[in-house]
């Protein structure tokens, strides 16, 4: 996207090697861990808590976005194909209303784009090009 693009409407960068998309809706972002709780015979005072592999998936997904037409054929080459390499990292930068400044980054490896979807192509319309993104990650920073 040209920098002098005004997307005042779309506070939200998300960057990768392969494109670059200005959306204006991101949910699930999230951190947290899995725990075992475990009881020893004798120290019933207090309860052991192990934290354990992750049993399900973590899902990020974007809304409503713009971004160019090649980076859009660049969703169906990404769908399904795991992201583990660190230069395919996807980074997330949150703008401020005005969208002059960035407030906030977040760092996304080991992700796989599992599903999008583009809005209505109408010529006579000025619509959405991505409905949504949905995106499976393993690590976010």
């Amino acid at each position: 996207m040209p920098a002098e693009t005004p997307l005042t409407a779309y506070n939200f960068r998300v960057t990768s090697p392969f494109g670059e998309f200005r959306v204006s809706k991101v949910r699930n972002i999230e951190r947290s861990v899995e725990v075992e709780i475990l009881r020893e015979g004798g120290r019933n005072h207090a309860v052991l808590a192990l934290a354990k592999p992750p049993s399900q998936e973590k899902r990020l997904i974007l809304e409503r976005g713009v971004c160019t037409a090649q980076d859009a054929l660049n969703l169906d080459q990404l769908l399904g194909i795991p992201q583990t390499r660190p230069e395919s990292q996807l980074t997330i930068a949150v703008y401020d209303p005005a969208n002059q400044s960035i407030q906030k980054l977040y760092r996304i490896s080991d992700w796989m784009l599992v599903r999008w979807s583009l809005g209505d192509l109408d010529a006579s319309a000025n619509t959405v090009l991505l409905e949504s993104a949905e995106i499976v990650y393993g690590y976010l920073k």
